[in-house]
């Protein structure tokens, strides 16, 4: 069911709503904003499972900004993100089993997140959190050789499909 709102139809409008007010067809679309980093591990990830028992693989993704400084005539680091990515699942199986400190990946999640915080120099900071969707390894200036895995509710009969 459409969800509508009343409108107030203007009097020298011909509506067939007598009462000066018309419905209006409002459809409520789920807002989703999916963020894409790029950025080398900081360290290897670390896996865990919830109270729950769901598992969790936790890492950092730094990305470095460059600029070319025309003062030193090379390229110079700029500004540093930081943020932290939690996998769920599946994911945060393979991620754990696949990537480890300095991996360039390409992270495309929701739920980015700002936490605030005091830093040790005494000023404000915000702690970035992002939970994955994707992880994949980013090619430029590394190799890496892809393992197709079987869902483990595959069965004999999938043997004769095509690996695509």
């Amino acid at each position: 069911m459409v969800p509508t709102t009343p409108t107030p139809v203007p009097p020298d409008t011909k509506s067939p709503a007598r009462s000066g007010l018309h419905h209006q067809e409002v459809t409520v679309v789920p807002s989703t904003v999916s963020v894409t980093i790029t950025g080398h591990l900081a360290d290897d990830p670390t896996s865990r499972a919830t109270p729950t028992g769901k598992l969790v693989t936790n890492f950092v993704v730094i990305a470095n900004d460059r600029r070319f400084d025309r003062n030193q005539n090379q390229w110079v680091d700029a500004n540093k993100t930081v943020i932290r990515v939690a996998c769920w699942g599946d994911l945060a199986e393979t991620v754990a089993a696949s990537l480890d400190k300095g991996c360039r990946v390409a992270v495309t999640g929701h739920r980015l997140i700002a936490d605030p915080y005091i830093g040790q120099d005494s000023k404000p900071h915000a702690a970035l959190q992002l939970t994955a969707d994707t992880v994949t390894v980013d090619l430029k200036g590394q190799t890496t050789k892809i393992e197709r895995l079987r869902p483990s509710h595959a069965s004999a009969a999938d043997d004769n499909e095509p690996p695509f």
